[in-house]
């Protein structure tokens, strides 16, 4: 079924020629990207040169570090945490408001019309929810923590280059062996790699108020870490996280699936693959050689096979069982209290391959016990199970409320890990019907 719905937008957007609009689309939101990222380079060259106190050629280390290095840590660490307590059907604070701001962009534009604005609610509920959409909104915050910083690192060099500084550092509350260690850990990896960093004495003198001869015989040192530790610990790692997000976000598209659960898709699928099954008389006539019908017909490839077995799950005394003629040792009888659902699971693990039948009257509200309870029957049987949902021809229940009693139970099929597909709808006799129809 989802299948024949692409197939169908497919048709749809051809005939309505949609295809300029989606593309604006796409570069509106490209281009609120893009604008994102520039802000961001600016940002960060303006809080460089905030640090860089310009009335004074003393600089301190730390907090440099602090304005650059420490928002950015602190953001990473917000992201990981949101990343593992995240919800993949929202789309965060970020992913609503870029949302919120390319709509905005599209309803003012002059040349956008009515199909713009709704490509662009349809284009971002793809594209900023689920999977597709975390590693996307995080692609997105990589890069711009990435201008930023490298915002910050190209200010850096500019006053570097234009100016002389000396690099200290001073604390009040803290020891001053407190930032000997922390130093000689920033400068590990740089000194790896060959780059000049400061030496236990030079950061020992580097205290506020030290011999001015004293700093600038570190200076290039303390320079050549602070560039090292904005490229290693910053703009490095951000660039290799956006890597990967974008590749997580290509991964995550190319497995897109429709939630078929949905009230609109549910309503298409009865229209694309008619569920509805009519059993029982369809209309009495006395002559007995005209042909009854005494079971389904199948519209779709995903037909009840005839050797499947039977069990009725909270059936009222109105819903005949069983609703076609089966042999008695395909019936699995019905369940309606706790001893039956043992007695069900475990006759339901003996079957092995063989296809089983779930029948639920549709009119039944699926809460959490029935969902438990076919849970724990795909667990016993997960292989070769059919959803049959029983809807009385006699119920006089208005469609809108038969559409609503359908998503419902699409919703909790998804929920359980029910295949959309093996999900069918029966219309069915009651027992009076039957009853009322066999006299006559």
């Amino acid at each position: 079924v989802e299948q024949r719905i692409i197939e169908r937008a497919r048709q749809l957007a051809l005939d309505a020629g949609i295809g300029p609009s989606l593309q604006r689309v796409q570069g509106y939101a490209h281009t609120l990207s893009y604008g994102a990222l520039v802000l961001a380079l600016l940002l960060g060259s303006l809080a460089a040169m905030q640090a860089f106190d310009q009335g004074n050629a003393v600089v301190n280390f730390y907090w440099l570090l602090l304005v650059l290095l420490g928002f950015n840590l602190a953001s990473l660490v917000f992201w990981l945490l949101g990343l593992w307590a995240s919800n993949s059907s929202t789309a965060g604070a970020l992913g609503q408001s870029g949302a919120y701001l390319v709509q905005h962009w599209i309803a003012k534009t002059a040349r956008a019309g009515a199909n713009d604005v709704q490509l662009a609610k349809a284009w971002l509920g793809v594209m900023l929810n689920g999977a597709p959409g975390r590693w996307a909104l995080s692609s997105l915050s990589h890069a711009l923590w990435a201008g930023y910083l490298i915002g910050g690192l190209l200010m850096i060099f500019i006053l570097l280059a234009a100016r002389q500084y000396d690099f200290v550092w001073e604390t009040t509350l803290l020891g001053e062996t407190t930032f000997i260690p922390l130093t000689r850990a920033l400068a590990l990896l740089p000194a790896q790699m060959g780059l000049p960093t400061p030496s236990l004495e030079q950061i020992t003198q580097s205290r506020l108020g030290a011999d001015p001869l004293l700093l600038a015989s570190a200076r290039q040192a303390w320079a050549s870490l602070l560039i090292a530790s904005l490229l290693l610990y910053g703009v490095l790692p951000r660039i290799l996280l956006f890597t990967l997000c974008r590749a997580l976000q290509a991964r995550a598209l190319s497995k897109f699936q429709l939630d078929t659960s949905r009230p609109y898709y549910v309503r298409l699928r009865q229209r694309l693959i008619p569920p509805a099954r009519t059993l029982g008389i369809v209309d009495a006539d006395d002559d007995a050689t005209q042909a009854k019908s005494t079971g389904p017909v199948s519209s779709s490839d995903h037909a009840i096979p005839a050797d499947a077995y039977w069990l009725g799950i909270e059936l009222g005394p109105e819903e005949l069982w069983p609703p076609l003629p089966i042999p008695s040792q395909q019936d699995l009888g019905r369940v309606s209290d706790r001893d039956d659902q043992h007695r069900a699971r475990a006759r339901v693990a003996e079957l092995g391959s063989t296809p089983l039948v779930l029948a639920i009257p549709m009119h039944r509200s699926p809460d959490r016990g029935l969902a438990r309870l076919i849970s724990q029957l795909l667990s016993a049987h997960p292989q070769g199970c059919w959803l049959a949902l029983l809807e009385n021809r006699a119920s006089g229940t208005p469609d809108s409320e038969k559409d609503a009693r359908l998503c419902d139970w699409h919703a909790l099929a998804a929920q359980v890990g029910f295949e959309a597909d093996n999900i069918t709808q029966w219309v069915v006799n009651s027992t009076a019907d039957n009853e009322e129809a066999n006299h006559g």
